[in-house]
């Protein structure tokens, strides 16, 4: 049986690419910027991905904090106590979803700031 998360992790991975090689793409059939309306969209676009990924790398910290708690049931490759490196896990799943946020907040502000172009823009046509 398949992880369902683990699928969708794995379709989100691919189309994060697929938006990287998009760029690159356009970028090399044109220099002119996109427009401050699809710019302000791929912004909130990103906003949007940001939050999705605090929420992911909070629910796989969630999943290494219960890890954590049971290490009588897990073994270690390397000889050493599991809980200890599920504990690890937690902490830096904790922090990644701690830099996310901070992402996305910074990304809600550059978000906030393109607004007033992207709706001039529209407002003028």
């Amino acid at each position: 049986m398949t992880d369902a998360m683990l699928e969708a992790l794995r379709a989100a991975d691919e189309a994060a690419r697929q938006a990287c090689h998009a760029y690159y793409a356009t970028l090399g059939m044109t220099l002119d910027p996109v427009g401050p309306n699809v710019l302000y969209d791929q912004i909130g676009t990103l906003y949007g991905l940001l939050c999705k990924v605090e929420q992911i790398a909070g629910h796989l910290r969630d999943n290494a904090r219960r890890l954590s708690h049971d290490p009588a049931s897990l073994r270690s490759a390397d000889d050493t106590d599991p809980g200890l490196h599920a504990a690890a896990a937690d902490s830096f799943l904790d922090e990644a979803a701690d830099a996310a946020r901070d992402a996305a907040r910074r990304v809600n502000a550059a978000w906030s700031e393109i607004s007033p172009v992207g709706m001039s823009i529209v407002a003028a046509s």
